[in-house]
């Protein structure tokens, strides 16, 4: 333990790395007596940290949409995604070229498009000092403005600007469009509450220089400087990312044939990147622009104004789509349909109901719903639950509803009206 306090104090910025990049960093080091250190040491030190049982990694989220394999974010050598960062009161232009996850971080007097601009201008500056080009650059609508589309032209880089309140997220690509720029903020962000917390100075740009030398997983345990010095090894990253999108592109074709009943994903009114909404309505896949889905409306036969990737809808189930597109099976007054199990406690199940909000779900008695089903369609329900988990954030019912109860075969109606008992 003493042999990795003297090197983290010798080190400072070694405390804002994750506790992988610390072990890594340490295997690195010319030392020997630094590279002896055992990985038990390091874990124990690491956990006992403050700032580590603070600034956690954020849980990974299962959000909707038909499980397609996701497209990795790629380009050509050197171009590059940016953002405005903010830290606490503090701006920076972020800057990240794609394929090497090499940063770049300049601060800001303001949030302002002439002072962004100007800090981008030293960005590019030392970007092309070496005779490396920068290829293009691809952000929010922030770098719409015309003064930063002109100094582009005026370099040659191409400038790609993304609508945030419609592509910003994508289950296509991991769930973010930018999330190459999105997950390095949310890692110097990372770094720097860990520094802080650790009562060091803090320097954007001793920070960005520790996450540049610290080995990344993605780039086969290699470091952003390293990769990003050798383009015969990006260009081997391209073509094999190229050829990744291009075998998930046939298989998500599979997934979501022509013909497919789906509901598409809803554009969100508000900047919100925490995961999609889906449109009531259904709609059918009549043809493809390359990878997109090109979606017609039934009721009108017109095209959506858009097309989607695979990964943007959520296929919906085949007598669900004929029942909604020509209304040919409505259901009596009193009668409900059961989604799914999302709960179970002794002798009941709590039940999600089609058509209604998680707050509105109902504990229902197991005979009853057995009575029903029959004991392979429940069978099958709590099966499907146990595969996929219950859901933790449902609200308690105010009123429990009688079951009609959705088999893979048909449609069970039960004519009793609602009960009232009290679902807690």
């Amino acid at each position: 333990m003493d042999a990795l306090k003297r090197t983290i104090e010798d080190h400072p910025t070694y405390r804002a790395l994750g506790y992988k990049k610390l072990l890594a960093a340490l295997r690195s080091s010319e030392d020997p007596e630094v590279r002896a250190i055992k990985t038990r040491t390091v874990r124990d030190y690491y956990n006992a940290q403050k700032a580590n049982q603070v600034v956690a990694r954020p849980p990974s989220s299962v959000h909707g949409g038909v499980k397609t394999k996701p497209l990795r974010i790629n380009a050509r050598p050197y171009s590059y995604q940016i953002d405005v960062m903010n830290v606490g009161d503090d701006k920076h232009l972020l800057c990240v070229e794609i394929l090497s996850r090499k940063a770049f971080a300049y601060p800001l007097d303001s949030g302002s498009a002439r002072c962004v601009l100007a800090a981008y201008e030293r960005f590019i500056a030392d970007a092309t000092a070496d005779g490396r080009p920068v290829r293009g650059v691809t952000g929010d609508a922030f770098f719409a403005n015309r003064a930063f589309i002109n100094y582009n032209a005026t370099k040659g880089i191409a400038v790609h600007t993304i609508n945030a309140s419609v592509m910003h997220w994508s289950p296509a690509y991991k769930g973010n469009t930018l999330g190459i720029v999105d997950r390095l903020t949310r890692t110097l962000k990372g770094m720097h509450t860990k520094m802080e917390l650790a009562d060091d100075p803090v320097d954007m740009r001793a920070i960005v220089a520790t996450y540049n030398s610290a080995t990344h997983s993605s780039l086969w345990d290699r470091t952003p400087n390293q990769v990003f010095d050798d383009e015969p090894f990006m260009n081997k990253m391209y073509i094999a990312n190229r050829e990744h999108n291009e075998a998930v592109a046939a298989s998500n074709q599979r997934i979501v044939p022509l013909g497919a009943s789906v509901r598409p994903m809803a554009p969100k009114r508000v900047f919100d990147k925490e995961g999609p909404t889906y449109d009531e309505e259904v709609y059918k896949v009549v043809g493809r622009e390359g990878q997109r889905l090109l979606l017609e409306r039934p009721a009108t036969g017109l095209l959506h104004e858009r097309a989607f990737m695979p990964g943007e809808v959520r296929v919906v189930a085949r007598e669900v789509a004929s029942q909604e597109r020509d209304g040919t099976t409505q259901l009596p007054a009193n009668h409900y349909v059961v989604e799914r199990l999302v709960g179970a406690r002794a002798g009941q199940y709590r039940v999600k109901w089609r058509g209604y909000p998680m707050s509105r779900c109902t504990w229902e008695p197991e005979e009853e719903l057995r009575a029903d089903l029959g004991d392979a369609g429940l069978q099958e329900l709590v099966e499907k639950m146990a595969r996929e988990g219950a859901p933790s954030n449902h609200a308690e019912p105010d009123t429990a509803k009688r079951v009609v109860l959705k088999t893979k075969r048909d449609t069970k109606k039960v004519s009793k009206p609602p009960s009232r008992k009290d679902s807690r």
